[in-house]
């Protein structure tokens, strides 16, 4: 049976301008002979392909973000931030990541967001800023909800509640005040 993820489906029906597909995946043959990709050619440090919904798309997107691309290793700062503008996630949440990958501290405020099959990592403190981009970016509020996870709980947001999602922002934001200081008291030795 074909495996249908949510970033693929939502590229599929057109709602996501691009998606990041690797040859296990059971339609890759099928999407790259009917879409316009990049791999490994374009942009060296890619693995698998990154499929575009039209030619137009991926000249802007390319043209915007794949500068230098054979400079730019796998898994690097630089490889994040550019996979990450191609793929259409928010400014803040590709800036988050980066920096979270060179600073293990800042999981604390690391929240898990998913709209329109765009999943990505955040911060709690950008999550009003990350979610009004998905919204404005991705006005499909009859596909889908905003997704946030935070550790192990799952919170949902109609689209464009602002009020629920200031107000989750808002305790989030106390939740991990008091996590920071309780680690902090943890490593003091009274």
């Amino acid at each position: 049976m074909p495996y249908y993820g949510s970033n693929e489906v939502a590229f599929l029906l057109g709602l996501r301008k691009s998606v990041w597909l690797t040859p296990g995946y059971s339609l890759f043959d099928e999407i790259a002979n009917k879409y316009p990709f990049i791999s490994k050619r374009e942009f060296p440090a890619l693995k698998g392909g990154i499929f575009f919904q039209n030619e137009e798309i991926k000249k802007e997107l390319c043209k915007n973000h794949l500068k230098d691309a054979e400079n730019i290793e796998f898994g690097s700062s630089k490889f994040h931030y550019t996979i990450g503008h191609l793929l259409g996630y928010p400014p803040k949440a590709i800036h988050f990541f980066v920096h979270l990958i060179t600073n293990s501290n800042l999981n604390i405020k690391r929240v898990g967001i998913d709209y329109c099959g765009v999943t990505c990592a955040g911060s709690i403190d950008d999550l009003l800023d990350d979610a009004t981009w998905l919204w404005q970016e991705y006005p499909f509020p009859e596909w889908d909800i905003l997704k946030i996870q935070y550790q192990d709980k799952k919170i949902y947001i109609p689209y464009q509640d602002f009020e629920t999602l200031q107000e989750v922002q808002k305790k989030l934001k106390a939740a991990t005040d008091n996590l920071q200081i309780l680690n902090f008291s943890n490593r003091i030795n009274f």
